[in-house]
């Protein structure tokens, strides 16, 4: 694309980054937005919510939140995307915890049903 004379905008590093992150290829993704912030581009929501919800996708959740709080640092505000994703990651999160711990399985349900009653 460069070597044609095409220089990439925004939404091209959105779409590079989210395949290459759907692909396992966290590594090369994280490379490519570090060369998107160096070309001058800044995240926008939508990338912001791409990364985050293919993180929390992974089991993630703790550097999707770190990436929540670099959003609101950089005054960035979340769409309503966002919290699904994160919703949607804490639940898959919590099933696999509760499939191997016990005690936190037991309290999960108890609080779920202190919530719901």
């Amino acid at each position: 694309m460069v070597k044609d004379g095409f220089l990439p905008n925004l939404h091209t590093y959105c779409a590079l980054i989210n395949g290459l992150i759907k692909k396992n290829m966290i590594e090369k993704g994280c490379q490519y937005l570090v060369k998107m912030l160096d070309d001058g581009f800044s995240p926008d929501t939508i990338l912001y919510t791409i990364l985050i919800n293919q993180f929390c996708r992974k089991g993630d959740i703790i550097f999707a939140f770190n990436l929540v709080n670099l959003m609101n640092e950089n005054q960035i505000k979340p769409q309503l995307q966002l919290y699904g994703s994160l919703i949607n990651g804490l639940c898959r999160n919590i099933t696999r915890t509760r499939v191997r711990d016990p005690l936190l399985s037991r309290r999960y349900i108890e609080a779920k049903q202190q919530l719901f009653n």
